[in-house]
């Protein structure tokens, strides 16, 4: 599935406010905890969800597997096409930047998507190690990178046991715990092959784009949640992330903007744990950007909405103290 690059939750609830996780050792002690809002074993504030000082601002990455893991040692690498280049060069490294082999050429096809499989003649990847990958465009100045990590071979053998017989919405889980930004994209394109009008799908594919850093198409997709629901949750969750994309951006303006959205949808669908999330975003962006005062505004209003908050399985007493204890430091 190709989209423009110019421009999910009824299961699991993603992006900075709440991230679904199955522990690949511990699924029998740490089931999937379900409730009409969604299905969430970890919750995170703002802060810890989002923290785009270590994110490119210019991140519009078109190679793929990138800033994240795969699981195969032999994997298939995918790029944007450029009009008018007619080959391109495919160089893989370790981060000491010496070739595991040497570049090698493709031509250009007609596709969107152009890739490179490893053939047999050259070695596989290692296990449990990182690497560079580059694509230049040949006869242009144009040259595209990505970096990704190979998984333990034990981690995989593991992985191939846990996702059996389990839903979409739990291998995906499963995959963003490992970082394995391909295999999430690959499953929700495929299941969205079947139901196409599926926002849940549209919001997390968002999600992944975002935390690959491909910008260009993260928008894209919470542009089409925006535009295929009016489900407070759904709209608030694109908006979020969009706000995300906007500070990465450093809009911080337009992030606001989003966020207050956001807050005001969340508040219509009645869910006051990410009511106070919000509260919190909205006023960590206003300190970062020197707004010292709306800060101060908007965590006591998060302060008080954590306070409210009765305890629960999914949302547990000390999770809820550390996030309070989180804001009172910061009204200090």
């Amino acid at each position: 599935m190709v989209f423009p690059r110019k421009r999910v939750l009824g299961a699991i609830v993603s992006g900075c406010i709440l991230t679904a996780l199955i522990p690949l050792a511990t699924q029998a002690e740490n089931p999937i905890i379900c409730t009409p809002d969604g299905c969430i074993t970890r919750l995170c504030a703002p802060r810890s969800c989002y923290d785009n000082t270590a994110r490119s601002r210019t991140a519009v990455a078109t190679v793929r597997p990138n800033d994240g893991a795969i699981r195969t040692t032999r994997p298939t690498i995918r790029w944007n096409a450029i009009e008018g280049v007619t080959h391109y060069t495919i160089i893989i490294s370790k981060p000491d930047e010496r070739p595991i082999f040497a570049p090698t050429t493709v031509e250009a096809s007609i596709a969107d998507i152009q890739e490179f499989s490893f053939p047999e003649n050259i070695p596989e990847l290692e296990w449990k190690q990182t690497y560079i990958v580059r694509v230049v465009a040949n006869g242009t100045d144009t040259e595209l990178t990505g970096e990704f990590y190979v998984i333990s071979q034990e981690r995989q053998l593991a992985l191939e046991t846990a996702e059996h017989g389990r839903s979409t919405f739990e291998r995906f889980a499963l995959y963003m715990e490992l970082n394995l930004y391909t295999d999430s994209l690959k499953l929700l394109e495929d299941a969205l092959a079947v139901d196409p009008q599926n926002p849940n799908y549209v919001l997390l594919l968002g999600d992944v784009y975002w935390k690959s850093q491909d910008l260009g198409n993260a928008e894209y997709q919470y542009e089409r949640v925006l535009q295929q629901t009016q489900e407070p949750m759904l709209l608030a969750q694109a908006r979020v992330g969009l706000a995300k994309i906007a500070l990465d951006n450093q809009e911080s303006v337009q992030a606001l903007l989003l966020l207050e959205q956001a807050l005001a949808d969340f508040q219509a669908a009645g869910n006051p744990l990410f009511v106070a999330q919000t509260l919190q975003f909205i006023a960590e962006t206003q300190r970062d950007q020197k707004n010292l005062e709306a800060a101060q505004q908007f965590y006591r209003q998060a302060l008080a909405a954590y306070e409210a908050l009765t305890p629960t399985v999914a949302f547990p007493e000390d999770v809820r103290n550390r996030f309070i204890a989180a804001i009172r430091r910061e009204l200090e």
